[in-house]
């Protein structure tokens, strides 16, 4: 025989089932884990840089520059050329993937990139804002007293005369 219910033993038991429901659906979030689509709405989710694997294509595209600092000679012979640049990696799936640099006359043309996946659509990225810093290593090859013009990014960032 069933035993009557009270109302406290009624509330009782409406807490229980809703504890092992709980804990039911935490198992499974448990199980299924972070990588699991249906877990984030059909999505992958990613919190580091783009995997290496089949699933992801990664492309290269030009990174926010937060700050530039001035051209800084160093103290060797050929003297060298400095520029130090703060770019941004805006979300978990930005990673900063290196620069690249270009002269044309009298520019020097640098491009700082960030690695991103190729269609953003489909991933989901974490909202973590990040910042790296570079000291990019211009050359030696300027004539002296001749003035030179830096874009970074595509735009002109500032300049310098050589030694």
């Amino acid at each position: 025989m069933i035993p009557a219910l009270t109302p406290r033993t009624g509330l009782f038991a409406i807490l229980a089932i809703a504890l092992l429901g709980a804990l039911a659906v935490a198992a499974v979030a448990m199980a299924a884990g972070d990588d699991d689509p249906a877990a984030s709405g059909g999505l992958p989710i990613n919190d580091g840089p783009p995997p290496d694997d089949d699933g992801w294509e990664v492309v290269q595209e030009p990174a926010p520059i937060e700050s530039v600092g001035d051209v800084v000679v160093g103290e060797s012979d050929p003297e060298q050329y400095f520029l130090s640049v703060v770019s941004a990696q805006p979300n978990g799936c930005h990673e900063f993937d290196g620069y690249t640099i270009e002269r044309s006359g009298n520019r020097v043309i640098v491009t700082v990139n960030n690695s991103v996946p190729a269609n953003p659509a489909v991933v989901l990225c974490t909202m973590e804002f990040r910042t790296t810093e570079t000291n990019i290593n211009l050359g030696s090859d300027f004539q002296s007293g001749q003035a030179y013009v830096i874009e970074l990014n595509g735009e002109a960032v500032g300049g310098f005369t050589a030694r």
